[in-house]
């Protein structure tokens, strides 16, 4: 959920590593930790399939497959081999494993790739952000400090920058 629909006025929102929530909810940056590492070894089942499929040398198509850095990628090449390899209701469930995989995969990009964060208003909860929020905020924030700084400075900023709260995503255990 947003935190605009969560806690819409939370009170000392923070980002980032050195006071994040790995320090402030280790049981919630654990959990993370593992959807990451379950993913890998998702990605590591498939690739099994993607050999099996190829019918050939086990270790040159586990290379390629590794090679394949987007989940995109790798689910073409995935729907490629399977076009040739399977038939039937087998193509069909295999289609259906490519579609959980792919949400899996958009699950497992926020945890990995996004922003975290956390406030002291929502003690059992973690804050995600996707990183172009973030980058605008960061750069805005930066801005706002250097010219509130310099007293020659004919540049007022009222209020200080913030990451809209609706951008803001607030995770929990059961997340």
């Amino acid at each position: 959920q947003p935190l605009s629909r969560v806690k819409a006025d939370a009170k000392d929102v923070a980002f980032g590593n050195l006071d994040g929530p790995g320090r402030h909810r280790p049981e919630l940056a654990s959990l993370a930790a593992q959807v990451i590492s379950e993913f890998s070894l998702l990605d590591t089942n498939l690739s099994g399939v993607f050999v099996k499929m190829l019918g050939a040398n086990p270790l040159p198509g586990a290379v390629i497959f590794d090679s394949l850095t987007a989940t995109a990628t790798k689910k073409a090449a995935l729907r490629a081999v399977a076009e040739i390899a399977l038939t039937g209701p087998t193509a069909e469930l295999f289609e259906a494993i490519l579609f959980f995989y792919g949400s899996a995969a958009k699950d497992r990009n926020k945890v990995a790739h996004w922003v975290w964060g956390h406030t002291p208003d929502l003690p059992d909860k973690v804050l995600l952000c996707d990183p172009q929020f973030f980058l605008k905020y960061h750069v805005d924030f930066v801005h706002y400090e250097t010219f509130q700084d310099d007293p020659k400075s004919n540049v007022v900023f009222a209020p200080e920058p913030g990451i809209p709260t609706d951008k803001i995503l607030v995770y929990e255990e059961k997340d």
